[in-house]
């Protein structure tokens, strides 16, 4: 399963999840993918796969980088309430 905010005409990857099987035939990779696609041919003008940082795992920084997207430097993950 995958799941993805989609907002105005911006998509967000939220999580991804998989069986040892789909990870043995990286079943994440095709529907991340395919979202990918999908979003751009129904119009969307930004997907964003979320950060990366020393802990993340080689495999995702691999995928991340190898779609050539823009690296935007942000402040980082917070939770905030507003009142």
């Amino acid at each position: 399963s995958i799941g993805i905010l989609l907002f105005k005409k911006k998509a967000l990857y939220l999580f991804g999840y998989t069986t040892q099987d789909g990870r043995k035939y990286q079943a994440n990779i095709s529907m991340l993918w395919n979202s990918i696609k999908s979003c751009k041919e129904k119009g969307y003008i930004e997907f964003d796969l979320g950060g990366i940082n020393s802990k993340t795992k080689k495999g995702i920084v691999k995928f991340k980088k190898g779609v050539n997207g823009k690296l935007k430097k942000g402040i980082g993950e917070f939770l905030y309430w507003g009142f």
